[in-house]
């Protein structure tokens, strides 16, 4: 069996004011030791929590909404959703990172269910994923830009050309348009629909005129006075 632990209520009693114990705490709220579970690896969590024992303990961020196998199988039977109460210390002041200053770890308190792991199921998703390859006449084109009009989505050809673009669901029931462009290239516009898929996008060069540069001077006045005297003479 497996089963993840949540923490629904935290609990905000302060870990240093509480009177140390044996395995950790005695919380003079809730009159309940507090174990602290901190240092425990999952293997030793999953064995504790195995017993159904009520509990109240100490954990660290990382420890909690994982999923744990039960070390005895189907021993332990869960109506519902087991509660126990679990401390999740809140005392601990924030602390402004600075150069070479490591971080604090958090330790979490308050109240934990353990719930029997049914499964992650996928999120359902109305988002559709347009690919395709674009190339010009010598090969596949790499960095060309794929933009969806009006929008800021967008996506950019890897090495060989190729590209995939997530599209919502609901740009996709209007009149969606792909606008792909490239320097030096004629930019192009694909109508798209959620059947749209495998897209070929060929690109041509913009036109250039190309050929020998010609300086012309453009004279001055007195270039005009001295061609006016050697035309009379």
């Amino acid at each position: 069996m497996k089963y993840t632990i949540t923490i629904p209520e935290p609990c905000h009693e302060n870990w240093e004011n509480m009177t140390a114990t044996a395995k950790g705490r005695l919380c003079d709220s809730c009159k309940k030791e507090v174990v602290d579970f901190s240092n425990t690896s999952f293997s030793m969590l999953s064995q504790k929590l195995d017993s159904g024992a009520e509990l109240c303990g100490r954990f660290r961020p990382d420890q909690l909404n994982r999923t744990l196998r039960s070390r005895k199988g189907n021993a332990i039977k869960h109506s519902g959703i087991l509660v126990a109460s679990v401390a999740l210390l809140s005392g601990i002041s924030p602390v402004i990172a600075q150069d070479r200053t490591p971080t604090p770890t958090a330790i979490v308190m308050g109240r934990i269910a353990v719930q029997d792991d049914v499964g992650t199921k996928p999120i359902a998703t109305d988002d559709s994923t347009i690919s395709g390859k674009v190339s010009d006449s010598q090969g596949p084109l790499p960095g060309v830009k794929i933009v969806l009009q009006g929008s800021g989505i967008e996506t950019q050809t890897d090495f060989d050309g190729n590209f995939s673009l997530t599209i919502p669901q609901d740009s996709l029931k209007l009149n969606a348009v792909l606008e792909v462009l490239h320097i030096g290239y004629r930019s192009k516009t694909i109508a798209i629909n959620k059947a749209t898929s495998d897209l070929k996008v060929v690109l041509t060069m913009e036109d250039y005129i190309m050929g020998e540069i010609a300086i012309v001077d453009k004279p001055n006045l007195f270039d005009k006075i001295g061609r006016l005297f050697k035309s009379k003479e």
